[in-house]
C-alpha cells in the first residue's frame, strides 16, 4: 500500500523544554485531524465544535490518523510521519500549506512545499485513477523554473495544467467554512506561531511501506 509520508525538520536552535516539543507535536496533529474532520466526507454528519479540543474530541477512523514513524530525541527537533495516500488526504495537505503561509517566523521554503503538495495531489489521483481534468497546477516549465531554482523536488513532464494553488487553498477555506471549522483552524495556527519550535523543512513524498521500513 502507498503512504504520504511527511518529514519535519525544526530550525536549529538551542536547548527546548519538553513541553514546548509536546505542545508542537499536539498542534501539528490537532491541524491534520480537524482539517481532515471538516474535509473527509466519511465525516460529513460530525459536528465540529471546541470539543475537538480536548483528547477525544475527534472521532477519526484509525487509518485515517497520521502514523508516527521517527521522532528525534534531540535538537533540532526531527520528525517522520505518514498517512494512508487516498486522495482526501491529499487536499488535507493544503491546511498544511496555508498554515506555512500564514506563520511568518517560520523559515520554510514554501515555493517548495506548495510544489510537493501539488507532486503528491497528483501522485495520490493517478493511484486512485481519479485524475481529473481541472485538477490545479500551474504551467509545467513554469512550476519548475520557480521550485528548481529554490532546490525543491522535479515537478513530474506530464502534468494537467489547472487553477494555481492559491484557487486550491480558497476552496479548501470554504469548505472549512461550510463545516464551521475555520475558527478551530485559525486557533490551531496562532498556537503554532506562538510556539517556541520553529519549522525550517517540510518535505512530502509518496513511498510504499516496503520503503518507509527500509528508510
Amino acid at each position: 500500500m502507498e503512504e504520504i509520508l511527511i518529514s519535519i525538520k525544526a530550525a536549529e536552535r538551542g536547548e527546548v523544554q519538553l513541553r514546548d516539543t509536546v505542545n508542537f507535536l499536539w498542534d501539528f496533529n490537532l491541524l491534520y485531524e480537524i482539517s481532515r474532520l471538516a474535509l473527509d466526507p466519511k465525516y460529513r454528519d460530525f459536528r465540529i465544535t471546541p470539543h475537538v479540543f480536548q483528547r477525544n474530541g475527534r472521532p477519526l477512523w484509525p487509518e485515517d490518523r497520521l502514523r508516527l514513524i521517527e521522532l528525534s530525541a534531540q535538537s533540532p527537533l526531527k520528525l517522520r510521519i505518514a498517512l494512508a495516500a487516498v486522495p482526501v488526504a491529499a487536499a488535507t495537505l493544503w491546511t498544511v500549506v496555508q498554515t506555512a503561509q500564514t506563520i511568518s517566523n517560520w523559515p520554510l521554503q514554501r515555493e517548495k512545499l506548495e510544489a510537493e503538495v501539488l507532486k503528491t495531489q497528483l501522485e495520490v489521483e493517478k493511484l486512485h485513477r481519479e485524475l481529473r481534468p481541472h485538477i490545479l497546477i500551474e504551467d509545467r516549465k513554469q512550476l519548475a523554473a520557480k521550485t528548481e531554482k529554490e532546490g525543491a523536488v522535479r515537478v513530474p513532464k506530464k502534468i494537467v495544467r489547472g487553477r494555481r494553488p492559491r484557487s486550491e487553498i480558497a476552496k479548501i477555506n470554504r469548505r472549512l467554512r461550510m463545516r464551521e471549522a475555520q475558527h478551530e483552524i485559525e486557533a490551531v495556527t496562532k498556537r503554532l506561531e506562538r510556539s517556541p519550535v520553529k519549522i525550517e523543512d517540510v518535505a512530502i513524498e509518496i513511498v510504499s511501506e516496503d520503503e518507509e521500513t527500509r528508510r
